[in-house]
């Protein structure tokens, strides 16, 4: 995901001319930067690029530089590590004495944020973090479990059941997910065969009494 920042903006990129000299002559400098995550703490071993070109690499302070840029011209800056959030940003470089800021934040950090916006019923940030975190190489089981989550709060319990079926499929071994499917089924789907199939999933990994005692209701209604 790419934004283009000029001066000021979330990412904080801030650049100053001198007003005594407005046709400042183009020099060759270096850009001294930091990188912190989304709690404000150095990353590490992040990736820079200057175009398409790698310029640098942050280190254990989440300082990097970059050397050999003109004042007076326009770069596109990317920063990249595995499991972050990707930043893009657009810069007009006029002053070397000054610092480029860079937030990025960690796929964890993405989906706490989620979490949050979930539990302060703000679905359209819930959606949205969800998506930067599946950027980010977020977990997809979880993922998943919140979108399904959402559609749920949301009273849209055909599309919750279509995603977390969809996110079981491939993940065999979840029983807090195989326990919400089959709550969708039998309280909200009435669909006691597809519950029951959920519920015995869930039991095969994790036992609990007031599971098995649902199991045992629900097919002593499917005998009768």
């Amino acid at each position: 995901m790419k934004t283009r920042l000029f001066c000021l903006g979330v990412i904080m990129t801030v650049f100053f001319s001198c007003a005594s000299n407005p046709a400042q002559k183009k020099t060759s400098q270096g850009l001294y930067g930091m990188i912190y995550d989304g709690d404000n703490r150095p990353v590490m071993e992040v990736k820079i690029y200057v175009g398409d070109k790698f310029s640098a690499i942050s280190d254990i302070h989440g300082h990097f530089s970059l050397a050999k840029l003109k004042t007076g011209k326009t770069y596109d800056i990317r920063a990249y590590k595995e499991n972050y959030e990707e930043v893009g940003l657009e810069i007009y470089y006029t002053d070397p004495a000054n610092v480029l800021y860079i937030n990025m934040c960690h796929m964890d950090q993405l989906l706490s944020r989620a979490e949050q916006a979930l539990r302060d019923k703000d679905w359209a940030q819930t959606a949205a973090l969800l998506s930067r975190a599946e950027a980010a190489g977020g977990d997809y089981p979880s993922i998943q479990y919140l979108r399904g989550v959402l559609a749920f709060h949301k009273g849209e319990y055909e599309e919750a059941l279509r995603i977390l079926t969809t996110a079981a499929e491939t993940e065999k071994n979840a029983p807090y997910l195989d326990l919400f499917i089959a709550d969708l089924y039998q309280y909200y789907a009435e669909d006691r065969e597809r519950a029951l199939f959920f519920l015995n999933r869930f039991l095969e990994s994790r036992y609990e009494a007031k599971v098995a005692k649902r199991v045992r209701e629900l097919n002593e209604i499917k005998g009768r």
